[in-house]
C-alpha cells in the first residue's frame, strides 16, 4: 500500500498535467485504490500549491473525489468542509488559496450536504457575516457561488445570491470581475445586465474552470457570455 508520501508526490504530479480535465468524471486511473483519508488530505496541500493552474487541478479532483464518496461517506466530506473552513480562518496560519473553489465543488457533487453547508459559503461574501477580505478569496467564492447554484438554488437564492457577487464585479482583481460575471451569468440575473455591459471591453485574462476543463478568459469574454443569459 503506498505511504502518505507516495499518494502526495502522485497527486502532485497529478496537478502538473496540462491535459487533466473533469468533463467526463472519470477518476484518473494512477489514483485507483488509494485510501481516502491520505488522499484527502494531499488534495487539501494542493489547494495552496504555488501555481494558480495546480490549485484548479485540485479543486477539480477534490470535486471528482467528492462524487464517488457522495453516496456514502459523507462524514468523510463534512471533515474536508470544517478543514477549508478553517483554512480560511487567518488564525490557521496557512490559508488555503483555492478553499472556497473546493468548498462549493464538493457541495456540487455531493448536494446533501448543501442545506447544512451552503448557508456559510454565501456567508463569505456577506459584510455583515464570514466575509472574506482578500479579492483572491473572494473570487473563488463568486466561483463557487456559480458552480453549486445549479444543484441548491434555492440556498444560493436565500443567502443573497446576485447580490453577494454584484459588488465584485468593479473589484480591483481580474479574477473577481470575471468569476462575478460568470456566477451572474450562471444564475440568469436580470438585474445584473446593466453592470455587466460595463465589462464588456475587459481584457483581462483569468484562469477558471467551466464545463470540467481549465480556461483562460477575458473578463470581458465572460462579462459578455453572463449579459446573453442575463436578458433571456
Amino acid at each position: 500500500m503506498p505511504s502518505s508520501r507516495d499518494i502526495k508526490s502522485q497527486v502532485r504530479r497529478l496537478l502538473s498535467a496540462p491535459d487533466l480535465v473533469f468533463a467526463d468524471g472519470s477518476w484518473p486511473a494512477r489514483l485507483e485504490g488509494l485510501e481516502v483519508k491520505p488522499l484527502l488530505r494531499a488534495l487539501l496541500s494542493g489547494l495552496s500549491a504555488p501555481g494558480e493552474a495546480e490549485r484548479w487541478r485540485a479543486v477539480g479532483l477534490m470535486g471528482l473525489l467528492a462524487a464517488r464518496l457522495a453516496d456514502g461517506d459523507l462524514d468523510n466530506l463534512r471533515e474536508v468542509l470544517r478543514r477549508l473552513m478553517w483554512g480560511l480562518n487567518e488564525e490557521s496560519g496557512a490559508i488555503l488559496w483555492a478553499a472556497p473553489q473546493a468548498f462549493g465543488e464538493i457541495l456540487c457533487q455531493a448536494p446533501a450536504l448543501a442545506p447544512e453547508f451552503g448557508k456559510i459559503l454565501c456567508s463569505y461574501l456577506e459584510p455583515e457575516a464570514n466575509y472574506l477580505e482578500h479579492p483572491p478569496l473572494q473570487a473563488g467564492t463568486a466561483w463557487a457561488l456559480g458552480r453549486l447554484y445549479p444543484a441548491a438554488p434555492g440556498i444560493i437564492q436565500g443567502g443573497g445570491g446576485a447580490g453577494l457577487l454584484m459588488p465584485l464585479l468593479a473589484s480591483p482583481l481580474a479574477a473577481a470581475r470575471g468569476c462575478a460575471a460568470w456566477a451572474l451569468g450562471v444564475l440568469a440575473a436580470p438585474q445584473a445586465a446593466p453592470a455587466l455591459a460595463h465589462l464588456l471591453g475587459d481584457e483581462d485574462f483569468l484562469l477558471l474552470l467551466r464545463q470540467g476543463r481549465l480556461e483562460s478568459r477575458t473578463v470581458g469574454h465572460l462579462a459578455a457570455w453572463a449579459a446573453q443569459r442575463c436578458h433571456k
